[in-house]
């Protein structure tokens, strides 16, 4: 039943956020070839105002790609579980955990097609000082100089899941908000603002003193990097304290959202 809810939850942000990624890239192409024609005097007088136009016009869709990716995810959340399409979903076959879950992961997904999406606009952009495949061998030489001043492929690794889950973070701190917020009976959306406020600020004086009490139990700095007897880059303790953190939150940010969802719902 996961599998079919998720199919569900990808084609409904697929719809939008789909045609939104690949105009984000026709764009930049069309930024980049109107760039390239400019730049040469025979046609630059004829060109010139239309490179301005495409240059807004790539700007306006980074913008919007970013804004419509945030929005879709608050509104898919919002509007399917909290408003009056939570009448409908709630009777579905599938346990809390299987909405917030799928909510979450197709989010993410989205979120890095999103990524993937500005990084393709982004070479192209590129390409206007440089062929792509210069830029390419330009970026697997500084791949090469990474490897060879110690920075190894786990600790890239540990990055990458840093990243994810900090995405996963981000998302279920907004669903935890908005489940907090919706248990008001008026004014939610100041309340989600408020609980979202509220648990910033505890994230920040937890971790605050976390790392204070690791320190003084003789952890070292968090922020020191050290090498290795072999010349190898380690990866230095905040990223690891991170990790940790961020795992930790996840599980809060989950169980409060399934606890308000599951518990303590109120659709009226």
């Amino acid at each position: 039943m996961f599998g079919k809810y998720m199919k569900y939850e990808m084609k409904s942000m697929g719809r939008i956020l789909l045609p939104l990624y690949i105009a984000l890239v026709v764009a930049a192409i069309v930024f980049s070839f109107n760039i390239k024609l400019t730049m040469n005097r025979t046609v630059a007088g004829i060109l010139e105002h239309f490179a301005i136009i495409t240059s807004i016009l790539f700007i306006c869709m980074v913008i919007a790609v970013f804004i419509v990716t945030v929005f879709l995810i608050l509104q898919r959340f919002y509007r399917n579980l909290l408003g009056n399409e939570g009448y409908l979903m709630f009777t579905l076959p599938v346990n809390t955990f299987t909405h917030i879950a799928g909510k979450a992961l197709s989010s993410m997904i989205w979120i890095f097609a999103g990524v993937i999406a500005g990084g393709v606009a982004g070479i192209i952009s590129v390409s206007i000082f440089s062929s792509v495949p210069e830029f390419l061998r330009e970026l697997r030489e500084a791949w090469d100089v990474l490897v060879q001043n110690g920075l190894a492929v786990r600790n890239i690794t540990m990055i990458i899941i840093m990243l994810v889950l900090g995405i996963l973070e981000s998302i279920l701190k907004v669903y935890a908000s908005m489940s907090v917020g919706h248990q008001w009976n008026g004014h939610r959306l100041l309340g989600s603002v408020f609980a979202y406020v509220g648990f910033s600020i505890i994230e920040g004086v937890l971790s605050t003193l976390f790392a204070r009490a690791m320190n003084g139990m003789g952890f070292g700095s968090l922020g020191m990097i050290q090498v290795s007897s072999s010349g190898e880059i380690l990866m230095p303790n905040v990223v690891r304290f991170s990790l940790i953190v961020t795992a930790v939150q996840i599980l809060v940010y989950g169980y409060i959202t399934w606890y308000l969802l599951d518990r303590r719902l109120n659709l009226e």
